[in-house]
């Protein structure tokens, strides 16, 4: 009986090689696909960072002008040092800042801000529109 379970594993000790390089193609495969996916992943969130980024950029400007409210002065401005506000803008974004006054409401304003970059050679755009008021 001892001889005949020794025969039955010995015989098939060729068997388990390949079993474990089937093993390993099927990791390898699996793996493939898996590395797949990172891609799009990762190009929906340097979409998502961005997003986020430009909105940050455009809310720091409002607050900027909402706390400083004699610096709404209409016009069009194309960078934050003209409106003198603490805000970094980063690298690769663009800021647009146009203030102009609401006419049925004295001392309000309306204040639209447009940030720009380019992601995957296209220009993208966050908007961000509020009512300020000056004393």
């Amino acid at each position: 009986m001892r001889n005949a379970l020794f025969l039955i594993f010995s015989s098939q000790q060729g068997l388990i090689l390949l079993e474990i390089l089937a093993a390993l193609l099927l990791i390898a495969i699996s793996f493939t696909m898996v590395l797949g996916l990172f891609g799009p992943m990762w190009r929906s969130y340097t979409s998502a960072k961005n997003i986020t980024v430009a909105t940050n950029v455009a809310q720091g400007i409002v607050d900027g002008l909402k706390h400083n409210p004699n610096r709404l002065i209409p016009g069009v401005y194309d960078s934050v040092a003209e409106l003198n506000l603490p805000v970094v803008v980063p690298v690769g974004f663009s800021v647009e800042v146009e203030i102009s006054p609401k006419a049925d409401e004295p001392g309000l304003f309306k204040v639209i801000v447009t940030v720009t970059w380019q992601e995957k050679e296209r220009p993208r755009q966050v908007t961000v529109m509020n009512y300020l008021a000056r004393p």
